[in-house]
C-alpha cells in the first residue's frame, strides 16, 4: 500500500482527499498545513509520494518546500492548486513536479495522476541502477593493451587481453593483430597504420571507436578501442587499447526498454479534464475540434472503458413489456 502525506493548509480540503484516498486504497500517513512542516514530516517519514497545495502562508509555500524535499529525499510531489494561470504553472515547473491537480478534486483524475506519478518515479529509480551499473561498469573495465609494430604483427599484449580473447602470449607473439578484429576493421586500421609510417597524419589516433573483436573460439564480442602511436629508434610502433563494451550494451538496452516503458505509459493513460459539452437531447458530446459523438464513443476513446450493452430493467419493461405482465 502507498504512503502518501496530504499538504493544504485548509482543513476540509485536507479531510475531504484523507477520505477519498482512503477509498482509493492509499494509506494516509500525515497532513501538513504549512511549507515548513511538510518539509519536517517528511524527512522523518518518508512517505512514497506528496500531495502539496501550492499557495500556502508562512516562509516556504508549497513550490518552495517541494524544491527542498526533492533535493534532500527525492519523493515525487504532485501539486494541488486553484489556480491553473501560467504564472503558476510556469513557477511550478522549475521544481519539477510528477503532476497537478486542479481543484475541486475529481477522483479519476486524482488517481490516475497518483498512479502516472508513482510509475514515473519507480521507471526514473531503476533508471537511476541502470545509470550507476554503467558508470560502474565503465570505471571498472579492464582493458586490455596491445602493442604493434609498424608491420602491424604483436608484440606483447597484457593478462586481459589474454582474457579477453583467449590466447596465450605465445599462440600471439608476432602474429598479425587483424587476426583478433573483424575484417572491415582490419583493413581500416591497416589502411590508417600504413598512412602513419608513410606521412605521420592519421584520421584515428587518439579517438575512440566501437567495432567487434573475434575470440579464439571465433565467437564475436562488441569493443570498444582507441589507438596511440610512438617512435623510436627502430621506428614506430603502436598501443592499441581495447575495453570489452558486452555489459555496456546490455545496460543501454535495458535503458532503452525502461524510457520506451515509461513512453508507452505516459501514452496509455488518459484523463478526463475541464469541460465537457453534451446536447441536452440525444446526449452526444462536442470534441475539440467541434465534432459530435455518442457518448459512449466518446468515452471508449477519451479511457481504457470498453463497453458491453445491454438492457436496463426499466427499458427491458417500456420495450418488451408482454414479458413482464405478470409483474403487475
Amino acid at each position: 500500500m502507498h504512503r502518501i502525506m496530504v499538504v493544504d493548509d485548509e482543513v476540509i480540503i485536507t479531510t475531504q482527499l484523507e477520505e477519498r484516498l482512503a477509498t482509493m486504497g492509499y494509506k494516509v500517513v500525515a497532513s501538513a498545513s504549512s511549507g515548513e512542516e511538510a518539509v519536517d514530516i517528511a524527512r522523518h517519514l518518508r512517505p512514497d509520494i506528496i500531495l502539496m497545495d501550492i499557495v500556502m502562508p508562512g516562509r516556504l509555500d508549497g513550490i518552495d518546500a517541494s524544491e527542498t524535499i526533492k533535493a534532500e529525499l527525492d519523493i515525487p510531489v504532485i501539486f494541488l492548486t486553484a489556480y491553473a494561470d501560467d504564472t503558476f504553472i510556469k513557477k511550478a515547473k522549475i521544481v519539477e513536479p510528477f503532476g497537478y491537480i486542479i481543484k475541486p478534486f475529481q477522483e479519476k483524475e486524482i488517481k490516475a495522476t497518483i498512479e502516472l506519478a508513482l510509475y514515473k518515479k519507480d521507471i526514473e529509480r531503476r533508471l537511476r541502477k541502470s545509470e550507476e551499473r554503467y558508470r560502474s561498469a565503465i570505471d571498472t573495465a579492464i582493458e586490455a593493451i596491445i602493442t604493434v609494430d609498424n608491420r602491424g604483427n604483436i608484440m606483447s599484449w597484457n593478462h586481459a587481453a589474454k582474457t579477453m580473447f583467449g590466447y596465450s602470449a605465445d599462440e600471439i607473439a608476432d602474429r598479425p593483430f587483424t587476426f583478433i578484429i573483424t575484417k572491415q576493421l582490419a583493413k581500416d586500421l591497416k589502411n590508417e597504420m600504413k598512412r602513419m609510417v608513410s606521412t605521420g597524419k592519421s584520421n584515428i589516433i587518439g579517438k575512440t571507436f566501437e567495432y567487434s573483436g573475434l575470440r579464439k573460439n571465433g565467437s564475436e564480442f562488441p569493443m570498444e578501442f582507441s589507438m596511440t602511436t610512438w617512435k623510436t629508434k627502430e621506428g614506430i610502433f603502436f598501443t592499441i587499447t581495447i575495453r570489452e563494451i558486452t555489459e555496456r550494451k546490455q545496460i543501454e538496452g535495458e535503458r532503452e526498454k525502461l524510457i520506451l516503458e515509461l513512453q508507452e505509459a505516459l501514452a496509455k493513460i488518459k484523463t478526463f479534464k475541464g469541460v465537457l459539452h453534451i446536447c441536452v437531447f440525444c446526449k452526444k458530446i462536442r470534441d475539440d475540434k467541434g465534432h459530435w459523438h455518442q457518448i459512449d464513443v466518446y468515452i471508449r476513446d477519451h479511457s481504457e472503458v470498453e463497453f458491453s450493452h445491454g438492457f436496463c430493467h426499466e427499458c427491458a419493461k417500456n420495450f418488451y413489456s408482454e414479458f413482464y405482465k405478470n409483474d403487475e
